[in-house]
């Protein structure tokens, strides 16, 4: 069997979903090929629980509750309120997998809560 790479990546994916079971991305399916070459793999989407049984092992799904309204104001409240979720959780999860390495999809809706996170706990981060 092949020796896996001793990195634990953490994707912090800014796509927002109702229901992460139908659909078909690009972030799942990255995860999944990440899981087959790196040591952990964790996932952070936003939108409702996600059910994990086509994944593999080493790769875990979490999600952040966010706000879906058509409104400007509404789009703006859930931009901030997303930091404020994400931040604590994005700590949580380094700690438990012992992550040393983050991908943040984007640098305004995901890339404050990384950033910040990755500064505080000295670790790398790719935008």
């Amino acid at each position: 069997m092949k020796e896996k790479i001793p990195i634990r990546l953490c994707i912090v994916s800014s796509m927002r979903t109702i229901d992460h079971s139908k659909m078909q991305s690009f972030e799942l399916s990255q995860s999944s090929s990440f899981g087959d070459e790196l040591e952990q793999v964790v996932l952070l989407l936003h939108g409702k629980k996600f059910s994990k049984n086509k994944l593999k092992n080493n790769v875990h799904v979490y999600t952040i509750p966010s706000i879906e309204h058509k409104s400007w104001i509404w789009f703006g409240l859930s931009i901030i309120l997303t930091h404020f979720l994400t931040f604590p959780i994005l700590i949580r999860i380094i700690k438990k997998y012992k992550i040393n390495l983050i991908r943040s999809d984007d640098s305004i809706i995901n890339g404050l809560p990384s950033v910040l996170a990755a500064k505080f706990l000295k670790i790398p981060i790719i935008t």
